[in-house]
């Protein structure tokens, strides 16, 4: 998950980009912002339908949430510097998983993970995109390290997910609950690995 303004997310995203770099690729994060993954930082966003609906509970809301949303604002720039510096990623920016169908980011071989990618639980478990649904049948694809974050599968996903990962040429997750659940979709050569953040050595985290 792209710039979502969170440590695991971020530190895994460079990881995985490093490592790649290491071994002498041409590396980019594709620029993927869903509506779902995105608005954490707009001063206007009201979550709760209760307090959108009537326009005095909104004020009252935006109130409350105003200086938290200030202090956020200087985690985002710290992040945001970051992603600048450390992050090489697509000019063009994508929202939709039918964005990347219309113009898919040249590439020969495309990467889909790690962090929870597949976590049912949030959208991005639902979104074909993050299963490289819009790479063409003819391009490399492969997981590394996708998490789904949960012991199962809920029965009504089960066909979605079974089709979308059969289309990845090699199939790796962190977690063995992830095996399992790939194994009880009939995937048997699934690979278990670490975070990517272990794939570089302790004096580049110390460097950085």
């Amino acid at each position: 998950c792209h710039e979502v303004y969170n440590h695991g997310a971020s530190l895994q995203e460079y990881a995985l980009l490093k490592y790649l770099q290491e071994l002498g690729h041409d590396v980019e994060t594709i620029s993927y912002k869903p509506d779902y993954l995105g608005g954490h930082f707009d001063f206007l966003k009201v979550s709760n339908e209760k307090y959108a609906k009537n326009i005095l509970l909104k004020i009252a809301y935006l109130a409350v949430k105003f200086p938290t949303r200030l202090k956020n604002l200087k985690r985002k720039r710290s992040f945001d510097a970051f992603s600048m510096k450390y992050i090489k990623s697509t000019e063009k920016t994508y929202y939709s998983n039918q964005e990347l169908l219309n113009d898919v980011p040249v590439a020969d071989t495309y990467i889909c993970g790690s962090d929870q990618i597949w976590n049912s639980f949030f959208q991005n478990g639902k979104d074909p995109a993050f299963y490289l649904d819009f790479v063409p049948d003819s391009k490399r694809k492969i997981s590394y390290a996708a998490s789904f974050a949960i012991e199962k599968l809920a029965p009504e996903l089960t066909d979605f997910v079974k089709e979308k990962v059969s289309r990845l040429d090699s199939i790796s997750v962190r977690e063995s609950s992830g095996v399992d659940i790939l194994k009880s979709l009939g995937f048997h050569d699934v690979t278990q690995v670490l975070d990517p953040v272990f794939l570089l050595d302790k004096n580049v985290w110390n460097d950085l």
